[in-house]
């Protein structure tokens, strides 16, 4: 591009010659279109791609009729489209500076401040320490009062189990607190943090349009994140969604999985858990009376219930079992490649006890892993049922409760493939 220059850089001083004084800077025209700017269209929750291109980048807003072009330059969507429809105020969508076209100067107007913190909310770190302390109504341009923090969340094509796990973690004030200030996360390239942010300080603000805004950006950027795993317009599990959330939230962070610290979501949801095993002690009962014969039975209290009988006996290959079925959850098609080998190779060991754990692992990691292993199941299924007839009671038991955990699957198959008539 060609540089500009004043008429007094151009002019050469010569030799002796005082300096030319430059011109004082003229202050910015006032735009006679501010009057046109039209707020009830105006809705910047939905992705900055310009209409006509499609493309993401260098976009800006009309603020007149309220759609996205891209450029503003001579011949870009948005000029031609200033031309075309007499609409001349528009809104970088990227740096909230507002332009007119075709005219192409900046405007600095105070009145348009209420869209600059529509289309980007800030939150000065006295507002955020007075959340709690200090709660009071923000009005829309509908004249609906509203509830900033309460808000809803449009439910975009059965998103409600993502908006419900959204709901929870803008109102858990360390979380709130760390991503209402975008200087916490300003260096992470990472657009699931950028949109979370995002939507978290829209929740929060006062200077909304309306009492409700949409997570679409988020979705975009989940469904970008998890390799589509949880799509948009899809529907999913809400918990199955946390904890994928919270993980790669953390890793984007500057986190690491299996390593304490390195974001904020391991110091407020990182814990420790208590595990205690609890022996029965029966104690044997004396020969009951004849008295005691003819009487009925239980406590004098009629609860009906033993004490002991209410312990779960939670052993280590109990803890183990589950502790395999949270990971598989988490890791699901990660965790395969470093599991069956090793399962191939205890299903077929000559110890019972190594056999019957193998087994019981892989009963475990059927949730978590059920679509990734199907590949497999045609040749464990009937090895499965072949083991119900090994000889050991506790081979049977928990062969039978492995294929419980595939029952889902063994019945889409065909009928005839694992099924005979009585």
């Amino acid at each position: 591009r060609k540089r500009h220059h004043t008429m007094a850089d151009a002019v050469k001083e010569e030799d002796g010659a005082a300096p030319v004084p430059k011109a004082e800077a003229q202050p910015p025209p006032r735009c006679p279109y501010l009057d046109t700017v039209n707020r009830a269209v105006l809705d910047f929750d939905f992705e900055k791609a310009c209409c006509v291109t499609g493309h993401t980048f260098n976009v800006y807003a009309c603020l007149v009729c309220g759609k996205y072009f891209q450029g503003r330059g001579r011949g870009t969507p948005a000029y031609l489209h200033s031309l075309q429809e007499d609409h001349h105020v528009f809104a970088n969508l990227h740096t909230g500076r507002f332009y007119c076209l075709p005219d192409l100067y900046e405007v600095v107007d105070a009145s348009l401040a209420d869209i600059r913190d529509l289309l980007d909310p800030r939150f000065p770190p006295e507002a955020v320490a007075k959340l709690d302390s200090e709660i009071s109504f923000a009005r829309g341009i509908d004249g609906g009062d509203y509830l900033p923090g309460a808000v809803g969340l449009n439910n975009i094509r059965g998103s409600d189990y993502v908006n419900a796990v959204v709901q929870c973690l803008v109102r858990i004030p360390p979380i709130r607190d760390f991503f209402l200030r975008p200087e916490n996360y300003v260096d992470r390239s990472s657009p699931l943090v950028q949109q979370f942010g995002l939507l978290a300080r829209k929740v929060w603000s006062p200077h909304n349009f309306k009492g409700h805004v949409s997570p679409h950006e988020l979705l975009q950027a989940v469904s970008r994140a998890s390799g589509k795993r949880f799509a948009v317009g899809a529907r999913g599990d809400a918990l199955e969604f946390l904890a994928w959330l919270l993980n790669q939230l953390h890793e984007d962070l500057g986190g690491r999985r299996g390593k304490a610290g390195g974001s904020v979501v391991h110091d407020v949801f990182q814990g420790l858990v208590r595990v205690r095993h609890h022996a029965r002690v029966r104690k044997r009962k004396a020969a009951p009376s004849k008295a005691e014969e003819v009487a009925p039975t239980g406590p004098a209290d009629g609860d009906g219930d033993d004490d002991d009988d209410d312990v779960i006996d939670w052993n280590l290959r109990k803890c183990s079992a589950s502790g395999l079925d949270i990971i598989a959850g988490l890791f699901q098609q990660e965790l395969l490649p470093t599991l069956l080998p090793l399962l191939q190779q205890r299903l077929a060991d000559p110890k019972w006890q190594v056999k019957e754990s193998a087994i019981l692992a892989l009963g475990a990691i059927a949730d978590g892993c059920m679509v990734h292993i199907s590949d497999y199941l045609p040749q464990l299924v009937p090895w499965l049922t072949q083991t119900l007839s090994d000889e050991r009671p506790l081979i049977r038991s928990i062969t039978c409760w492995t294929l419980s955990r595939y029952a889902r699957w063994v019945v889409q198959a065909p009928a005839e493939t694992y099924f005979q008539p009585l």
